[in-house]
């Protein structure tokens, strides 16, 4: 005999399928690649940590840079690298070397060591996405920068 005809809520269960394997594909991208976003936030906030944690250290220390360097400076020096490597390698900037602060950075070399002249650390870092699409908007991997001023302060 005769078959009776679908009932309407089985048309619009087919329906509901299609629609769904057409916008899933777009949901799961758009998820990645905020995802994708918010690492490259949180990369870019941990190294502007690392570079305030490196200028403090340095503007703290600031006489292990301002001349010869004796035993003490040298191991206040080996400290700040020590320092912001770990906050480097916590990123994934396993490569990077670290930069030595900038003691000069607004060019006037006569107040490069004074208390409340600035010292600048400046750090940049790679990172790979995870969306082919994302890096193709935005080139892989995407470096980012990170920069702290901070003044001249030496413990006493």
């Amino acid at each position: 005999m005769f078959a009776p005809p679908p009932s309407h809520s089985q048309h619009r269960r087919g329906q509901a399928v299609v629609e769904t394997a057409i916008i899933l594909p777009l949901l799961v991208l758009l998820l990645v690649m905020a995802l994708d976003a918010g690492r490259l936030f949180f990369g870019w906030i941990a190294l502007q940590n690392a570079s305030r944690i490196g200028a403090d250290y340095a503007a703290s220390h600031a006489d292990a840079w301002d001349g010869a360097v004796n035993s003490f400076d040298q191991e206040w020096q080996e400290r700040y690298e020590l320092l912001v490597r770990e906050d480097l390698q916590a990123l994934g900037c396993q490569d990077n070397e670290v930069p030595p602060p900038d003691f000069d950075p607004d060019g006037d070399p006569t107040d490069d060591f004074a208390d409340g002249a600035l010292v600048r650390v400046e750090l940049a870092c790679s990172f790979g996405l995870l969306t082919p699409l994302a890096e193709s908007f935005l080139g892989a991997p995407v470096t980012l920068h990170g920069r702290s001023d901070f003044a001249i302060n030496r413990i006493r």
